[in-house]
């Protein structure tokens, strides 16, 4: 979970195992408080847990993915060093979403 000022504000994990949409290591983030976005709480988070991942998994790779309607989302990401993998694709439910990887080398 997220705690902001002894508030849950959201929640970030890692998927240890592939699955159908995306390869592991995946991290994702979720800010569900709306008065919590855009105060860079998030983005701090995402490298708090990149450098986990990276030092814990022994990996030169982290995957995420995130809806393509999400511009706030892809700007982090980007700026935290992510980069497209492969194209856009639709689940069944007709959402849209991009994988994006991190490479460190």
């Amino acid at each position: 979970m997220i705690q902001l000022k002894g508030r849950t504000i959201g929640a970030v994990w890692i998927e240890l195992e592939d699955t159908k949409y995306v390869n592991a290591p995946a991290l994702h983030i979720m800010i569900g408080n709306p008065d919590s976005r855009g105060m860079g709480t998030g983005k701090l988070v995402m490298e708090a847990m990149i450098n986990y991942a990276f030092t814990e998994f022994h990996t030169n790779v982290i995957y995420s993915r995130h809806l393509t309607s999400n511009d706030v989302i892809a700007r982090v990401t980007s700026d935290l060093g992510f980069a497209k993998d492969g194209a856009p694709y639709a689940e069944e439910n007709g959402l849209i979403f991009q994988n994006i990887k991190l490479e460190r080398f």
